[in-house]
């Protein structure tokens, strides 16, 4: 595995094909493999693209929900 990388960005190189996600982002095809985290301004779309949680993506930006005391979120 890559030293120093977001476990995020890590993520999204290993399950999901890079230039596809930039394709749909309409931005140049390398532009993600030079995030060291995802933009803040390219949370959401991301998470639509992938199918991942926003907090799954940034949780410095998204906490991950709270569950509940009964285990349900």
């Amino acid at each position: 595995m890559t030293r120093g990388v977001d476990p995020a960005i890590r993520r999204l190189r290993e399950d999901h094909h890079l230039p596809a996600i930039a394709e749909r982002l309409k931005i140049a095809r390398q532009a993600p493999y030079a995030w060291k985290k995802v933009p803040p301004l390219r949370v959401q779309e991301v998470a639509r693209i992938t199918g991942l949680k926003p907090h799954e993506l940034r949780p410095d930006l998204y906490p991950p929900p709270r569950r509940r005391r009964n285990g349900r979120q």
